[in-house]
């Protein structure tokens, strides 16, 4: 797959609804802790920087996933890890009702814009006819 670069995170975060300065500045952090890594373990995050983290997994950007491994010991022992969720860092954003909140500035012709191709076209539409009604 594509490498993921920060110009790429940048325009993702901008286009959900983040203002120019907060998507430079998230953008940062994440390459600074990813670099060309696709996943990095959790604890090498400060707090406030898991913090974003988890902002970030709810715009689908970044992603857990926890290991668990028995030691000698009989103990578990888990791992957490963080990964780009790059399929949806790299693909064109649609507008969503999520970026319409985040961003006031984005009209209702945005987000009709947005929606797929198949939502306006009749044939993918369920078939049902619509009796006719007399009015008297």
């Amino acid at each position: 797959m594509k490498i993921v670069k920060i110009e790429d995170i940048r325009e993702k975060l901008k286009n959900i609804g983040y203002s120019e300065k907060k998507a430079k500045e998230y953008a940062d952090i994440i390459m600074d802790y990813f670099g060309f890594e696709d996943r990095i373990v959790d604890n090498t995050l400060e707090p406030q920087d898991r913090k974003l983290f988890y902002k970030l997994e709810l715009d689908a950007i970044l992603e857990t996933e926890r290991e668990e491994t028995i030691l000698y010991n009989g103990k578990k022992w888990r791992t957490h890890y963080w990964h780009l969720r790059k399929e949806n860092i790299l693909k064109p954003e649609k507008i969503s009702v999520h970026s319409f909140i985040r961003n006031p500035e984005i009209t209702c012709e945005d987000i009709y814009r947005g929606l797929p191709e198949h939502v306006w076209l009749k044939k993918d539409m369920p078939s049902r006819e619509i009796p006719e009604i007399g009015i008297t």
